[in-house]
Formats: C-alpha cells, structure tokens, sequence
C-alpha cells in the first residue's frame, strides 16, 4: 500500500525518480537479459519525457521573470519573445563631459557631469534603458525606485569601451550604438567589471548566432 507522501508526489517529480530506477536497474541487469532492451526503450522514452519537462519549466521560469520586469518599468514594451533569456540588471550613472580642467591629457582634465541614474537591464539579445526616479515612503527611511523606460538597443552592433579612471570619473565605460553614445559610470569597480563582462560575453553571443 502507498504511503501518503508517495500520494502527495507531483507526477512531473515521479518522472525524474522512474528515470533513475531505471538507470539503475539498466545498469545492474545483465546483458544478455531478456528484459534488457525493454527497459532500455522505456528509459529513452522516460528520458525524452523528463527533457521536455525540463524544458518547459525552464521556459516558464524564464517568462516569468521577463513578465516581472517589464511590470517593474513603466512604459516597458513587449518582452516575451522567443528565446529572449534576461540576464542582469545594474544602476549606473549617466555622465556628460563638460569643459575641460587645466592640465593633463584631454581625457583627464575632462570635467563629467552626473546628470541622471540610468538603470541597465541586459538580455541574450538587447540592451534595455531606463531612468530612474526616486522618491520616499511615508514613515519609511528606504527610498522608492521607479524605472522609466528609455530605448531598447540590439547587441549586434553595440559596442563597448572602456575608460580609464581620471580625478573627475572612476569606474566607467562608454556605450556606442549608430550615432547615439551613453558614458556611465559607478561607485564600484566590481560593479562595473560584471556588467561589462557580461555584455561583451552577451554581444559576442548574439553576433555569432
């Protein structure tokens, strides 16, 4: 008789445990076992069942996530698409350069300016843009962040430089896509070292496929 947790197992779980029982008695049987190729065609059968779980699961975790975000920006286009897998989100500060210090190379005695915080967030196949306000709760010290949607850019043809740190900026790095440019920078270099990382790796991606 069936013991009441066995009743409460979810039948996509039961799915991965036939798999292994399988693969167990598969291996513990003899070859010349009558039984053998049997088992071996419910194993691939039971195998191919369990990928396509996987898979869906997979899929639904990732629609969901990408259903969560685009209810997180305000004005947020259409996100579900095929194969679009979300990757990161990171704030950074937008930064324009303005009149030159005195001394130094060009780029060192640029002054920058912070102008607004810009929120990133970074999927397999675009890079998405957004402002970021501010504002506070009653009776609460946290502050509120809203995100605004900005511009979408594709990765294939979005490039990356990086900018070497100056007494005016650290930590940042400049985006090129057709005729528009972004400088952003952060308060910390790690910060920063992820998310470049992960958009070079992403653009890499996209451009092969």
């Amino acid at each position: 008789m069936k013991g009441l947790q066995e009743f409460y197992l979810a039948p996509i779980l039961r799915i991965t445990v036939y798999v292994r029982l399988l693969s167990w008695l598969k291996a513990n049987s003899p070859h010349d076992n009558p039984d053998r190729q049997d088992v071996t065609s419910a194993l691939n059968q039971f195998k191919q069942v369990d990928t396509v779980i996987r898979q869906t699961r997979s899929r639904i975790q990732r629609d969901r996530k990408l259903v969560s975000i685009s209810k997180m920006i305000e004005g947020c286009p259409q996100l579900l698409e095929a194969n679009r897998i979300f990757i990161l989100r990171q704030d950074f500060f937008l930064m324009v350069a303005q009149q030159r210090g005195s001394g130094g190379s060009a780029h060192d005695s640029r002054i920058y300016l912070h102008v607004e915080d810009i929120g990133l967030f970074l999927f397999n196949d675009a890079l998405m843009f957004s402002h970021i306000l501010t504002g506070h709760h009653a009776f609460e010290r946290s502050k509120a962040k809203t995100y605004l949607f900005k511009c979408s850019v594709a990765l294939v043809g979005l490039k990356v430089k990086d900018l070497p740190d100056t007494r005016y900026m650290r930590n940042a790095f400049k985006l090129s896509y057709d005729e528009d440019e972004w400088i952003l920078s952060t308060n910390s270099h790690e910060e920063k070292f992820e998310f470049v990382n992960s958009l070079e790796s992403a653009i890499k991606t996209a451009i092969q496929d």
